[in-house]
Formats: structure tokens, C-alpha cells, sequence
């Protein structure tokens, strides 16, 4: 979490410098692949163990890279965390709930970082919030007390790939 938190500033900076379609072109490409890899995925053998070692480097990569992110594009870096956290071999469930805790972090200080520059309706930002609250908690609930590990994923890499395809359209449409 505390890559994540630091990371998000420097991707607030780096806005300024890198055209819009720009970053909706890496961005999708990006999203394409994690998609692709998330639908291509399977649960992890249960009771393999995560290596400590490389779990924390990588929490540590990646915590600055889904932060750097969260500040750049305004997302909170889930889809690149969920695929690496169940490539390392933790489980659907347990990767899906490490990755919502990391993005709230990472969201608000992203948040924080654009704060002094941002232009921002607050009645629109505070129904969002309170709606995705809302949401997150009813999520997290069915995600983890009903939903298969399957559906998690099919979920996860579809609206990935609907996402992925319309960033791509946006970013084509500003190039031609």
C-alpha cells in the first residue's frame, strides 16, 4: 500500500506531459493484455504457498506502478494488480480482495494529488462516492460469501475487454 500511496503522485505529474489519446492508447493496450490474461487464467492449486520473498518484492513493484497509474489515468490500478496477484499464486478470492484494499489507497491519493489543480463538481464527486462505497461493500460481500472464483474472473476479464475496446476506439478516432 505505501508504493501505491507514493506512486500516485508521480503519475499526477506525469499527466501533464503525455497527451490524452496517448495514455488512452497505452492504457487499453494494457487493459487488452490483462484481460487476456485474466480469462486465460486458473484457480491456484490450493495450499501451494506464496513465497514471502517474492510476494513482497512484487508487492512492492507493483504497488508503485498500480499507484503511478492510479495518480496518471484515474484508476485505482485493480486490473493490473488482480492478474499479477493470482499469477503469484494466490487465490481468486484472496487476490480480489489485496488488490480492492491497495486501489482504495492508491484511489485516494491519486485524489489528493490532483486536488490543488482539479476542477470538480462535489455534488457529483460526493453521490460517486458515496455510491461506490455502497457498492464496494455489496461487492465485496457477494464476492466473497456467494461468488465462484470463475465468475470473479469471467466478470473481471470481460469488462476489462469492454473497456479495453472502447479506450482503443476513443484513442484511434483522436488519431485519424
Amino acid at each position: 500500500i505505501l508504493t501505491a500511496v507514493l506512486g500516485a503522485p508521480l503519475g499526477a505529474r506525469a499527466i501533464r506531459i503525455v497527451p490524452t489519446h496517448t495514455l488512452k492508447l497505452l492504457f487499453a493496450t494494457v487493459v487488452v493484455f490483462v484481460a487476456y490474461r485474466i480469462l486465460r487464467s486458473k484457480e491456484p492449486e490450493t495450499g501451494r504457498p506464496v513465497r514471502i520473498e517474492i510476494a513482497t518484492i512484487a508487492g512492492l513493484g507493483l504497488g508503485l506502478i498500480v499507484g503511478f497509474a492510479s495518480g496518471l489515468l484515474g484508476v485505482g490500478g485493480g486490473f493490473i494488480m488482480l492478474p499479477t496477484l493470482m499469477h503469484l499464486g494466490f487465490p481468486t478470492k484472496e487476490a480480489v480482495a489485496t488488490s480492492s484494499a491497495v486501489v482504495g489507497f492508491s484511489t485516494l491519493s491519486g485524489f489528493l494529488s490532483h486536488l490543488p489543480t482539479a476542477e470538480f463538481d462535489p455534488i457529483s464527486a460526493t453521490v460517486l462516492t458515496v455510491s461506490v462505497v455502497v457498492g464496494s461493500g455489496l461487492g465485496g460481500v457477494w464476492a466473497s460469501k456467494v461468488a465462484k472464483p470463475l465468475t470473479l474472473r469471467l466478470m473481471a476479464g470481460t469488462l476489462l475487454a469492454v473497456i479495453a475496446v472502447r479506450l482503443l476506439m476513443e484513442a484511434l478516432a483522436h488519431i485519424f
